[in-house]
């Protein structure tokens, strides 16, 4: 795991931690996450039940992060399972609750095709280049079940400087499949 990543989501744990202390009833008694699709994409359960281990224990993050590397290239299913462990320990979402799409929900395939084109219309970035110089990262936010967030993410592969070719987010409406906002690092440089 890198050690950015690590100390990022060791920091995020003890703020939690320090928040969770103040709500812990509160937030064991409310805590619902999306665990799995339905027909909208969303599914609600119970998450304390599906406690995987108490939040105290950084063990459960060093575990996930030794089987699967940098939470960025995790799965669907991986980034919502960690998602529904969060929110099992009362951990706060502010931002992102990771789900998994369903029926009736945008396929991978379209959204990262729509996401693609988009980038190539609107930077002065080649097919080829993007193609083989940057991963493509995928999250379905679900922090709104009832509009659904896809957000797609052109990242540069290691041993690349992002200041050499950029970075690129799409993030797409599920429901409509509209395009509700595009950013790239070269937009931040003005």
């Amino acid at each position: 795991m890198k050690k950015s990543t690590k100390r990022m989501l060791l920091t995020m744990l003890a703020l939690a931690l320090v928040i969770l202390s103040v709500s812990t009833a509160l937030a064991q008694s409310e805590a619902s996450v999306i665990l799995s699709a339905g027909d909208k994409g969303v599914v609600l359960k119970d998450a304390a039940a599906s406690a995987e281990t108490p939040y105290s224990d950084y063990a459960y993050i060093e575990e996930r992060h030794e089987a699967l590397g940098d939470f960025d290239d995790w799965s669907l299913e991986d980034k919502a399972g960690f998602s529904a462990w969060m929110a099992a320990q009362g951990l706060p979402q502010d931002e992102i609750v990771h789900g998994i799409p369903g029926e009736g929900n945008m396929i991978i395939e379209d959204v990262v095709g729509l996401a693609k084109k988009v980038v190539l219309a609107k930077y002065d970035v080649k097919e080829e280049v993007l193609d083989d110089m940057f991963k493509v990262q995928v999250t379905f936010n679900v922090i709104r079940p009832e509009k659904p967030l896809w957000a797609v993410e052109y990242r540069v592969k290691d041993g690349i400087d992002v200041n050499d070719l950029g970075y690129y987010r799409v993030e797409i409406d599920d429901q409509t499949g509209e395009i509700e906002n595009v950013y790239s690092i070269t937009d931040a440089k003005g």
